[in-house]
């Protein structure tokens, strides 16, 4: 369900990249699999004037990095929209293939029902509790014939940082206000049709025109009535799917995301190793402690697993994405060799802000991890959105630094065809501290990462 483009100049090379994901981002109207037997040149469809300003902006700037004079668009001839539904396993790769075409035809219809995520104000935790929910949502959408429909304004517009990918779940073509105040189903009946599958609760379901709710309630659950569940082992490769088939990143984020990564690593792609460190410092005021012995074991690991799959961390170093700015700003000065970060300050996504131009940087930090050959990740629904947007690749090669891994299966890198144990580190680990210093709790209890959220 993801599209991703395919081209002679590589999987994300330079400015030519983000060119040809605005060109293919802007061809809505056509279906996917028509993108996947027809090339990028010769295409009509909206937004001319946008593609016509990127190509010449982009030109421009692709010249400067490559000392290349060749016209974008001959190159771009050369590339085609792949669609990837293969990715998808069975059953759930068919269930989107039909909710595809059953909301396509029905957003409109006079007798179309409504599922409907909202975040219109504060208490929607942070990103990546945010986006699990509404995958949730998703699942529930296709077992009970809902057109599903997503709805954030704070800290702003969705659409700002995600766009639809392969079903339009935005409000276009309703009028304003259309969705507030109109539930006629209680949470209580939601929650018995949804849950316990109780007869009369499931006919006022599939009777009401529309439901809205806010939730960050986990994809993978396999509690409700009438859903087809989720293999828990394959959670990561499901999760990914079912993300790509609602989302493709803003083209603005995309940009923002490929300068940095040739900032930090030159301008051909490289692997390289990403950490994710979840320590709430976005979420509370006061700076909380870490223990030096575990921030040692932490890079012990990363080296262990550096040297697994050939990257050496003296050449190319760690890329370190937390929500524990005091730190960043320690790495950003030079005082960790093996380290480096992009200077971001992390926000919570659901706090307050003067812009929300600021929230950029949360999509760009995910944009960076979702590329990384290997990443160690925090018990965070941050990290784990990460994994959503990345390859198989990188999904296959991840250490989870919070969990207990004394009764870990080796972790096999699919494309080195190496297996090794998880570094032991159990007792050893950077310990996430709430504001009160107690143990935080896992991402699966309704907390969420960042860098921001």
């Amino acid at each position: 369900m993801k599209t991703i483009i395919g081209c002679d100049a590589g999987r994300y090379w330079g400015l030519l990249w983000v060119l040809l994901f605005e060109i293919c981002s802007s061809f809505d109207g056509i279906q996917r699999s028509q993108l996947a037997e027809m090339k990028v040149a010769g295409f009509g469809g909206k937004g001319g004037v946008q593609i016509s300003t990127a190509r010449s902006k982009t030109e421009q700037q692709f010249a400067e990095v490559t000392g290349s004079k060749a016209p974008i668009g001959k190159l771009a001839r050369r590339c085609v929209a792949l669609a990837q539904p293969e990715d998808c396993l069975e059953p759930h790769r068919a269930l989107l293939l039909d909710y595809k075409a059953f909301h396509n035809a029905n957003k409109h219809h006079p007798d179309a029902q409504y599922l409907v995520q909202t975040c219109w104000g504060h208490g929607c935790q942070g990103t990546g509790d945010r986006i699990r929910g509404t995958m949730f949502l998703l699942r529930l959408a296709i077992a009970h014939k809902k057109i599903l429909l997503v709805d954030w304004t704070h800290p702003a517009p969705l659409t700002n940082f995600l766009l639809p990918n392969d079903i339009d779940w935005t409000l276009s073509g309703f009028e304003p206000g259309y969705f507030v105040g109109h539930n006629t189903l209680s949470e209580a009946d939601f929650g018995a049709a949804v849950y316990e599958g109780r007869p009369d609760a499931v006919e006022k379901f599939h009777a009401t025109k529309m439901h809205v709710v806010t939730t960050n309630q986990h994809f993978y659950i396999n509690t409700m009535a009438g859903v087809t569940p989720v293999d828990y082992i394959q959670k990561l490769d499901i999760g990914s799917c079912y993300y790509n088939f609602l989302f493709k990143l803003n083209s603005t984020i995309v940009e923002r995301g490929e300068l940095s990564l040739r900032q930090l690593y030159g301008p051909s792609p490289v692997d390289y190793l990403a950490w994710h460190w979840r320590h709430f410092d976005a979420d509370w005021p006061d700076e909380k402690p870490v223990m030096i012995s575990h921030l040692r074991a932490t890079m012990d690991c990363a080296q262990k697993l550096a040297s697994e799959v050939g990257v050496d961390l003296e050449q190319r170093r760690l890329l370190l994405v937390t929500d524990f700015n005091i730190f960043r700003e320690f790495v950003l000065e030079g005082h960790l060799k093996k380290v480096v970060t992009l200077n971001i300050t992390a926000h919570h996504i659901d706090h307050q802000e003067s812009s929300s131009e600021i929230f950029n940087g949360i999509f760009v930090d995910l944009y960076i991890m979702s590329h990384a050959r290997c990443m160690l990740t925090s018990r965070s629904g941050f990290s784990k959105l990460a994994l959503w947007m990345a390859s198989d690749k990188l999904r296959k090669c991840h250490r989870d630094m919070q969990e207990d891994t004394s009764n870990s299966e080796p972790v096999r890198d699919s494309a080195a065809g190496a297996s090794s144990k998880p570094c032991e580190l159990a007792a050893a680990t950077p310990k996430l501290l709430t504001a009160k210093g107690t143990a935080a709790e896992p991402w699966s209890a309704h907390h969420t990462s960042v860098a921001g959220g």
